[in-house]
């Protein structure tokens, strides 16, 4: 009874709520791959949103600055990264030819 009411398990015992090791490193490598992965995308966004701007200010990027951009994909990784390509560099993206 002493067991049951302190949650202490006799040794060998096998405890469904407990975590191992192993698990816990697992969980910690695939959360700082996936931090590596957010910056990394970010990084990447952010000089290439800036490139999109002209010098007078036309045709830049959608909605909002690259700054904005930027820290979407931080926050939303992959999956907001993939929004960027396909606003900006899919073949959705309409040509608009400068005026001669």
């Amino acid at each position: 009874m002493y067991a049951v009411v302190t949650g202490l398990l006799s040794p060998g015992t096998y405890n469904p709520m407990a975590t191992s090791d192993l698990t816990i490193a697992f969980n910690v490598i695939l959360m700082v791959l996936g931090a590596i992965l957010h910056v990394t995308l970010a990084m990447a966004v952010y000089p290439d949103a800036q490139s999109l701007a002209l010098p007078d200010g036309r045709r830049g990027t959608f909605l909002v600055g690259p700054e904005i951009w930027a820290v979407g994909v931080l926050l939303g990784g992959l999956a907001a990264a993939a929004i960027y390509w396909v606003i900006h560099h899919s073949t959705l993206r309409p040509v608009i030819n400068p005026p001669k």
